[in-house]
Order: structure tokens, then sequence, then C-alpha cells
């Protein structure tokens, strides 16, 4: 072959190499973008789905103390009422579902900051010991009337670097849903000690439990056992997924040990060392 054509011939066929290689590369590229697309699309199908599924089970744990309150005031501009002791008892329900409302939209609210990474903890000084201590102070007219004997066995002061208000939550919801699920005349134990570079605390009672099957959900968002359920209707369901959340942003862990009939004891550890960054 002619020495130029051969070089000509050469050149096309190094042109056509280029060529097909960045095709090739284009087609990966496309190809990884379509994937990703595809990833994207399938997120947003499945957020919108959550959504959903959130604004719906919202507006149902809503329309109860709402419907309540309408009730009671269609008989109080009425005037339904069979006596004066009547009508301060349904006031004192409507009192009581305005306090329930306000308490769901607060844990759908704190929910929602958490989903949208708008979720802050403040750290600063918090002992643990004094914040149960008033926690449980608040709770004695429930144990009170539930007759339960409430036991603590509380290091003297225990200090943390944590955010005193969410904490604080946790603490209310572990030791409410104690009392609320042992039965009449129950045992309610609660214990906070630091052991190494931790805090060490368990909630423990002697309740209802929580059945095998369900355990696995305890964690997860307006779940609620069956058998709480039939204990205390009221209940949002999201107390124990925002304690899991609070108690994981302060670096620590939370789970249970649970037979039905038997009792559960909840179980946190929290860090005693300083931590430096806000969430």
């Amino acid at each position: 072959m002619n020495p130029d054509l051969q070089k000509k011939v050469e050149e096309l066929e190094a042109q056509l190499k280029n060529v097909l290689s960045e095709q090739h590369e284009s087609a990966k590229l496309l190809i990884r973008r379509d994937l990703a697309l595809t990833r994207a699309n399938e997120q947003l199908k499945a957020l919108d789905i959550r959504k959903s599924e959130f604004i719906s089970i919202a507006a149902h744990q809503l329309r109860t103390p709402l419907s309540a309150i309408k009730w009671i005031m269609h008989m109080l501009l009425h005037d339904e009422f069979r006596d004066e002791f009547d009508r301060k008892n349904f006031i004192k329900k409507a009192s009581d579902s305005t306090d329930r409302l306000i308490a769901l939209v607060n844990d759908l609210l704190e929910v929602d900051h958490i989903q949208s990474g708008k979720y802050q903890v403040l750290f600063d000084q918090v002992d643990v010991t004094e914040s149960v201590k008033a926690v449980a102070a608040e709770l004695q007219a429930l144990v009170d009337a539930r007759k339960i004997s409430l036991e603590m066995d509380l290091s003297p002061v225990i200090r943390i670097r944590g955010d005193a208000v969410k904490l604080r939550g946790v603490f209310q919801n572990l030791i409410e849903n104690a009392i609320k699920y042992t039965t009449i005349g129950g045992t309610v134990k609660i214990s906070a000690r630091i052991e190494g570079d931790s805090v060490q605390m368990s909630f423990t009672d002697s309740g209802i439990g929580i059945p095998d099957s369900q355990k696995i959900h305890i964690f997860t968002k307006f779940f609620r056992a069956g058998n709480a359920i039939r204990v205390d209707t009221v209940g949002s369901g999201l107390g124990l997924f925002i304690a899991k959340e609070v108690v994981e942003r302060h670096g620590g862990k939370i789970w249970f040990e649970s037979a039905e009939g038997s009792g559960t004891t909840f179980f946190v550890t929290l860090p005693v060392a300083p931590i430096e960054s806000n969430v």
C-alpha cells in the first residue's frame, strides 16, 4: 500500500478509535445519570408516600381532641349540662383535650424538624439527677392515683453536656410510660449512675410488657403496641421515636428488654465527656 495512503488510514483509524472511546464514555455517563435520576425519582416517590402517611396519621390524631372540644363547646353554647358539677367536669375534659392537642402539635413539629434536617440540640451543663427528680415530682399525682411504688436509685450529682429541655423530654416520656403501663399497685424503678465514661440509666416497670411480635416497631413513628392502646387510648406514638433521636444526637444509646405481662426496662446511656459541636 502506498505509504501516504497507509498513513492516512492509520490516522482515520486513530480518529475512529477516539470517537468510539468518547461515545463509550458518553454512554457510561448517560447510564450513570439515568441511574441517578431513577434513584432520585424513587426517593421522591418514597418521600411523597411518607409525607402522605404522615399527614393522614397526623390528621387522624388531631381529629379526636378537636372533636371532643367542638362537642363540649356546643354543649356550653346550648347550656346542655345537668348541673354546675356536670358543666365543670366537661370543661375539664375540654381543657385536657386542649393539652393533648398542644402536646401532639409540639411532637409533630419536633418530628418535622428531625426529618427536614432543622433539628437542633443545644449543649450546656445538665444535671441528670435533678432533671429526673423534677420529672418524677411532676408525675407524683399520677403515681399516687395508680397507687404505684416509685423507687429511685440516683447518684447524688450527674453532670453532662447536653440539651436540658430535650433530655428532660426523654426522661418524662420514659417515666410517664412506665407509670401508665404498670398495673395498679405495681412498682416503677429508676436508676442512674456513672460507670466509666458514661451515664447508665434504667427505667423499669412491672407492667403489661411488649409483645414479641411488636418489639421491632417500638421506636417507629406513630407506633403503639396493641396492649398499650387497650390500657390507654390516648397517645401519638411519637414519644419513643423522638427519645431515640435525642439520645443518639447526644452520642448515647437507648434500648429495652421486655416480656409481655412481666414488665419492661428501658436503658439509656449518655456520654459524660463534653460534646464540642451542635447538631
